[in-house]
Formats: structure tokens, C-alpha cells, sequence
């Protein structure tokens, strides 16, 4: 009998909840201090520019990080058909 009950999960789905709320919140703040810093150094128009250049980067960089792990399950699935195939000639 399992001691992990209905209540168990909702307190952990809440405290995820919770989590993700509270590092959006930071993540908000550091972005807006980022583009103050940017507006200080470089003016508005030019802060707009390499701030939109910047999160380009990073949403580049996320898509080609979920690339990376689908081409990772592709060659892991290859290497198990080599292996299978292997073992049949072996046989």
C-alpha cells in the first residue's frame, strides 16, 4: 500500500505552482532591470534594438536545445536498431 496519497499530489502540483509563479516574477525583474541598464547605456532606440537582437538569441538557442534532444532519441533509437540487427545475424 502506498503512503503517496491524492493530497500528496495537489500539495506538490501547488508548490510547483507556486514555484513557477515566483521565478516568473524574478525573471520579470531582471529583465526589466536588464533594459533600464540598456536604456542608461545606450538610449532607448539602440536598447530596443539589442534587447529584441538579444531575446532573439535566446529563443534561437531554446529551439535548437529541443533540436538537440529529439536528434539525441534519433540516435539512440538508430543505435537500438544496430544493436537488434546485430543480434539477429549474431543468432
Amino acid at each position: 500500500i502506498s503512503d503517496y496519497s491524492v493530497s500528496d499530489v495537489l500539495i506538490e502540483t501547488n508548490y510547483l505552482s507556486i514555484n513557477t509563479q515566483y521565478l516568473f516574477e524574478i525573471q520579470n525583474k531582471y529583465v526589466e532591470l536588464m533594459f533600464k541598464y540598456m536604456v542608461y547605456r545606450y538610449g532607448y532606440y539602440e536598447a530596443a534594438l539589442r534587447f529584441a537582437a538579444l531575446m532573439k538569441n535566446f529563443l534561437y538557442q531554446s529551439v535548437l536545445s529541443a533540436n538537440a534532444t529529439e536528434i539525441s532519441k534519433h540516435d539512440d533509437m538508430l543505435k537500438t536498431l544496430v544493436d537488434k540487427t546485430e543480434q539477429l545475424f549474431i543468432s
